[in-house]
């Protein structure tokens, strides 16, 4: 279900928010395989507001299936720290090898 955003007045500060949001779950959560994030504005097929947030993973990492179970539960608390900081924009969380 889509949800009605209200216009977003200054998106440089709404993507420090974020990546300030999101740099406090990483702090929590720690896993070694995440070398570093970013934060991506835009809008998402449904022409809403969105936020990609991209974690870098290691590029000499093998990724198990315990670890990309611990990448999931890494994205939701993401996810869920956004929704709760009423942040007005729709959260997607996409993998990336970091360079």
């Amino acid at each position: 279900m889509a949800v009605a955003y209200k216009e977003i007045s200054d998106p440089d500060k709404e993507k420090t928010r974020i990546r300030r949001l999101v740099n406090r779950v990483l702090k929590e959560r720690r896993l070694s395989l995440i070398v570093g994030s970013d934060v991506e504005l835009g809008e998402d097929s449904t022409d809403q507001p969105a936020v990609w947030i991209v974690l870098l993973v290691d590029p000499r990492s093998k990724l198990t299936k315990s670890e990309l179970g611990n990448i999931n539960e890494l994205a939701r608390s993401i996810k869920t720290e956004i929704f709760q900081s009423n942040v007005r924009r729709e959260p997607y969380v996409k993998l990336r090898t970091a360079a």
